[in-house]
């Protein structure tokens, strides 16, 4: 058996170390060897889960002398974008009153909060409910949110998401956490959800938790809801943003170059469609869903977990808005999501220079200037092109005013960021063109895909009391 074990962690040793190579990081690679590297993350991975597994049940293995929650399995779901599929089919072969436990481990080395969603998951049908409880017994917030589906596109799958907030992990450990669906038991936090049949396109929408109140309103020019302000709760200031889903056209790029035709313009709903939005407010998640077309959705959330004003929490759940993406793109287009903040005299203050822009390398912060013109080319792409880089886990907009803020941007992947404009930041998310650079693909990086792509923002008052991590 140790040899076994020892035998599944060294593939997963050996294909890691084939996955550092350059191409396989970045996807500069053609298509079939894209799948392969894919193909033998996903072989290394089960086995280590396999590994992972067994050592686990000899942890949490069943002691018949007390009452502790039977095990009906351990499972997980590598390389799935849809979330941990098989907890459903444990679910649906559990009988009532049992457990399905789910151990959040926190790779990290301090202690934290974070909030778990479990995508996809429908009751059995004699149960409507979900319970979640701790290692003591005691009942956690959770919450179910009825998922979207696209009107003709497809998209997200049927079901539920059921959230809840894993509490104080300890650093390099884990918790554990029971969830059951019990015949007749207090469910999951109510869920109030509206859709767009429910009310006019003309009324705000508002989500707020005790840290930040982030309000959208609908636009008549690109036919859906876009960001118009959000106010910091904690220091009473308001920031009046604006985010804009745009896309530029591809110019002869390809994997390596990033050529754009002019500047970026932004997603227009289809000329006649209606939108169909919905919004969900809760005890744990606030959620506003909007279905801008068969091709692209987008998730404004707020989370309750960490919010100081309710429960007076110290971790960072609740101080972020996540703005969620599940985009597939029409050819040789490049898809940006870009905040607009307007100058004034009391959140941003009155910065004319147009703010500060910095992005990470991995290892700090960079400061990062704004239109430079690289190899004496004056071209507007070049311009533009030459104005992103890359960012590991944060890049942030500051106002020049001592007294103003900051816009700060945290994301688990590797993207590209930039300042084009005044008081203005970017973040370039999907990539499709129909274009070989010339650079040694030998390949155009037509990624039909459809991306899901999760980011978080924070809006802070600088020299304030706030820190952020990029632990996303």
């Amino acid at each position: 058996m140790q040899l076994v074990w020892y035998m599944d962690n060294f593939l997963i040793f050996i294909i890691e170390s084939v996955m550092e190579h350059h191409d396989a990081i970045t996807g500069t690679a053609k298509d079939f060897v894209n799948a392969d590297y894919f193909q033998r993350l996903q072989e290394g991975t089960q086995a280590a889960l396999q590994t992972a597994s067994q050592a686990l049940a000899f942890l949490v293995r069943i002691n018949e002398n007390k009452k502790t929650p039977t095990m009906v399995g351990l499972d997980f779901s590598p390389l799935n974008q849809t979330g941990f599929s098989p907890i459903q089919s444990l679910f649906k072969a559990s009988p009532e009153d049992q457990y399905v436990p789910m151990i959040i481990y926190n790779s990290l080395a301090w202690e934290r909060s974070e909030i778990v969603r479990i995508e996809g998951v429908e009751p059995p049908t004699n149960r409507t409910v979900f319970l979640v409880l701790d290692e003591l017994g005691n009942t956690v917030p959770s919450q179910l949110l009825p998922r979207g589906r696209q009107p003709t596109g497809g998209g997200l799958a049927p079901g539920y998401d059921l959230y809840f907030e894993a509490q104080n992990i300890p650093p390099l450990g884990w918790n554990t956490y029971f969830i059951t669906t019990p015949a007749s038991s207090p469910s999951a936090s109510p869920t109030t959800t509206k859709t767009s049949a429910a009310n006019s396109l003309n009324e705000p929408v508002i989500l707020q938790n005790g840290v930040y109140s982030m309000t959208l309103l609908w636009n008549e020019a690109v036919g859906y809801y876009k960001l118009s302000s959000v106010v910091n709760m904690l220091t009473g200031k308001t920031y009046n943003v604006t985010a804009r889903l745009m896309e530029y056209v591809a110019y002869m790029d390809g994997a390596y170059i990033l050529s754009t035709r002019q500047q970026a313009v932004e997603v227009v709903a289809p000329t006649g469609s209606t939108l169909q939005w919905q919004l969900s407010q809760g005890a744990v998640v606030q959620q506003f869903t909007q279905f801008i077309s068969d091709n692209i959705t987008q998730t404004f959330r707020l989370y309750n977990a960490g919010d100081v004003a309710l429960n007076g929490s110290s971790d960072f759940v609740g101080r972020f808005l996540e703005i969620f993406h599940s985009a597939a793109l029409a050819e040789n287009r490049e898809m940006i999501l870009r905040f607009d903040v307007t100058p004034d005299s009391t959140a941003w203050g009155a910065d004319l220079t147009g703010g500060v822009f910095f992005s990470d390398n991995g290892v700090e912060l960079l400061h990062r200037p704004r239109d430079i013109i690289r190899f004496g080319d004056t071209s507007e792409r070049n311009i533009i092109a030459g104005g992103y880089y890359p960012v590991q886990a944060t890049a942030l907009l500051r106002s020049n005013v001592t007294t103003g803020g900051e816009l700060v941007f945290l994301t688990r992947q590797s993207v590209g960021a930039s300042s084009q404009l005044n008081n203005s930041i970017e973040v370039l998310f999907h990539r499709r063109t129909s274009y070989d650079d010339g650079r040694g693909v030998g390949e155009a990086l037509n990624d039909t895909s459809r991306l899901n792509i999760p980011f978080r923002y924070s809006f802070l008052f600088l020299f304030g009391v706030f820190l952020f991590c990029s632990c996303s």
